[in-house]
């Protein structure tokens, strides 16, 4: 479940919840947290890396308050300078920090980030901000500018992003979850009963996974579960077809003799 940003605690990682209210610059607050803490960084350790484009490093506290911003205390407005910045040390584009976090949300209006928010509060939906943030389908006079832009400084054609249909993913039975966990289980129990490193296990199953692929298939045509009932009258009529037609030749050699 997605955390409010209102709340304290650190940020949510990979979960999914209610619709959330944020505010652009409490994105990016949640977003420096999350880059900081994917590199491994101390606080000390960005605001160094930072001084290197802002002009002086930042102070633990200046980190600190930067990133505990999301979550609803003390508002953080970041200026463009600074948010370029963190893009440089952290070699992403802009809209990274843009980027909500798992779950339904709502960007708030820029009323909402005030100290008191106001009654009646609406959000930009999630499909047209983030078109907004990816550029995604852009206008005709922004495709012009920036493949003018490409071009020019780059030597590049600009080619815009496109929605894509993704499917959903089908989750799995509970049978075929239960026979994944078996089969694992059986994997391991052999692989510490033989003594054998993982990556030979791994081997041994890619090097023959063509010969296990075969004898499952044999076995289960063995079991009638690969049978194909018109192929088999088929099969069973050209069988009587030959039989009929040896006993006719020999037949006619009994005759001759």
């Amino acid at each position: 479940m997605a955390r409010n940003p209102a709340q304290p605690g650190p940020p949510p990682e990979d979960e999914a919840g209610p619709a959330t209210f944020w505010s652009v610059n409490q994105l990016v607050s949640y977003n420096l947290l999350r880059a900081r803490r994917a590199q491994g960084w101390t606080q000390q350790q960005l605001g160094e890396q930072l001084g290197q484009y802002t002009g002086r490093p930042w102070s633990n506290a200046s980190v600190s308050a930067a990133e505990r911003a999301y979550q609803g205390g003390r508002p953080r407005k970041f200026d463009l300078d600074e948010i370029n910045a963190f893009c440089a040390v952290f070699d992403v584009p802009f809209a990274f920090f843009m980027l909500p976090p798992a779950g339904d949300f709502l960007i708030s209006s820029p009323m909402g980030e005030a100290d008191e928010e106001p009654a009646g509060r609406f959000g930009v939906d999630p499909v047209m901000y983030l078109r907004r943030i990816l550029a995604v389908d852009p206008s005709p006079a922004f495709l012009e500018r920036a493949q003018s832009a490409s071009r020019e400084h780059a030597t590049l054609d600009f080619i815009p992003a496109k929605w894509e249909y993704a499917p959903p993913v089908a989750e799995p039975s509970e049978e075929t979850v239960q026979l994944s966990v078996q089969a694992e289980e059986k994997r391991q129990d052999l692989q510490e009963r033989l003594d054998l490193p993982e990556s030979v296990i791994q081997a041994l199953l890619e090097t023959h996974s063509e010969e296990i692929a075969t004898n499952v298939a044999v076995h289960l045509e063995k079991m009638g579960y690969l049978r194909n009932p018109e192929l088999e009258k088929l099969q069973r009529e050209l069988q009587d077809l030959h039989n009929k037609m040896t006993q006719f030749l020999a037949d006619e050699e009994a005759g001759d003799g």
